[in-house]
């Protein structure tokens, strides 16, 4: 028995298809994590991290062969901070927060003015920035943010800092 593709790389979400090559007349994929069905000889396969799939094949006379499949996930953030926004009311860009979040987990979005005091913070992505200081309307001037977030596949955090124009 053989596996094929052997050794794969996909994106974070996409799906592969696996195929058993041999005399088998049945299949018992393992593990069984995110595999549609691990009782056909080309399941398809969606994992959230790179795994090792095994195969178990038997024959018409009961013998077995087992063969192994990598699929390696890889993760690419298309996360999107925007450098203006005009809390006016108008209905466009009256926000201001982290666009494209998808395999990420926000951990703090934290915006400074140019004094170094915290004007906005929040750990929720839906939850952005309108533009106000305790209530009040934030004087036009360009602020500071800092997103921290972790990623779905991989250790170290991802940090970005940058500035933002708020313009009415």
């Amino acid at each position: 028995t053989q596996v094929k593709p052997e050794d794969t790389l996909i994106r974070l979400g996409e799906t592969v298809q696996l195929d058993a090559i041999g005399e088998a007349v049945m299949w018992v994929w393992s593990p069984v994590d995110y595999i549609a069905d691990p009782m056909v000889k080309n399941p398809l396969v969606k994992p959230d991290s790179s795994m090792r799939y095994r195969v178990v094949g038997w024959d018409k006379y009961g013998c077995t062969d087992t063969a192994y499949a990598n699929v390696r996930v890889q993760h690419q953030s298309n996360l999107f901070i925007p450098n203006a926004f005009s809390p006016n009311g108008d209905g466009l860009n009256d926000i201001f927060k982290v666009e494209n979040i998808t395999y990420e987990r926000l951990q703090i979005l934290r915006i400074v003015n140019r004094w170094g005091e915290v004007v906005f913070e929040s750990q929720d992505p839906n939850k952005g920035w309108d533009g106000t200081i305790d209530g009040k309307p934030a004087p036009t001037d360009v602020y500071y943010y800092q997103a921290t977030f972790t990623p779905p596949i991989g250790k170290d955090d991802i940090k970005i800092t940058g500035d933002v124009t708020l313009t009415r």
